[in-house]
């Protein structure tokens, strides 16, 4: 049996042994190499984020003349507070039902001009549509086939909850 100079054509020539384990020269191999692989990456990982994105993004424009109530109304009191230099409190009293994030984010608007309404609104559609973006990202590291990749982009575009 004759062997060549070349290690990369060796290791594809003959199988491994058992516990042996392929040469980190060899590289990735020809199936991987070349647009092929480019174009893979695009449908496989790109195209299920942006999709959930953009989907997610959609569904929520669509409710963004519904009415602002329950939580967002104390987001929006607490934002003022905040933005006003009276801490994170409601009429004067400290509050910790709601994390500081959301009202945070809010106040830093209302300071350069903003309104809590249509920050809230739009704050809502961006981070609705990131949250289903990551959703799906780590659904496509646990999930199995492509068809639950589908389910899951439209489930998590279209939750409310996200």
């Amino acid at each position: 049996m004759g062997r060549s100079d070349d290690p990369v054509a060796d290791a594809e020539a003959r199988p491994l042994s058992p516990g042996e384990r392929p040469s980190p020269d060899a590289g990735p191999g020809p199936a991987l190499i070349g647009p092929a692989k480019e174009s893979n990456r695009w449908v496989e990982v790109i195209l299920p984020l942006v999709a959930a994105f953009a989907l997610a993004v959609f569904v929520r424009c669509l409710a963004v003349g519904l009415p602002i109530e329950g939580d967002a109304v104390a987001y929006g009191a607490l934002a003022h507070s905040l933005s006003n230099g009276h801490g994170y409190t409601i009429d004067g009293v400290a509050h910790d039902r709601y994390p500081p994030g959301h009202p945070t984010l809010l106040a830093l608007s209302l300071l350069f001009g903003g309104t809590v309404t249509a920050t809230s609104r739009w704050l809502g559609v961006l981070l609705g549509g990131a949250a289903a973006a990551l959703l799906v990202s780590i659904g496509m590291r646990i999930g199995r086939g492509k068809g639950s990749i589908v389910l899951l982009v439209v489930l998590a575009a279209a939750h409310p909850a996200l």
